[in-house]
């Protein structure tokens, strides 16, 4: 899936049936494979989760990080920028790394 593919599905969920029904598991769902692709994928995925946390106090569950997709995160930190490196920094001390 691509990034803005991602977005859309994610922004789609604000307003679904009248209702904001987004939550981690759906975040996962939308940038998983972003993220597994590249390092835009990763800050994408972060910066999604940093919007989550701060429209409805979500934090980044462990249980929704499977090993690849930790392994993603982790090996795509170096390519970010300081500010998307922190939000992927949060996100993975978030669930415990």
């Amino acid at each position: 899936m691509s990034i803005e593919a991602a977005n859309r599905y994610w922004d789609a969920l604000k307003s679904f049936a009248g209702q904001d029904v987004r939550s981690g598991g759906y975040l996962i769902e939308a940038y998983r494979g972003c993220a597994l692709a590249s390092h835009a994928g990763v800050a994408a995925l972060a910066r999604a989760y940093e919007e989550l946390f701060k429209t409805t106090g979500e934090l980044p569950r462990a249980e929704l990080f499977d090993p690849e997709l930790i392994r993603a995160l982790q090996t795509q930190l170096r390519e970010l920028a300081n500010g998307d490196r922190a939000t992927v920094q949060w996100v993975l001390t978030s669930i415990g790394l």
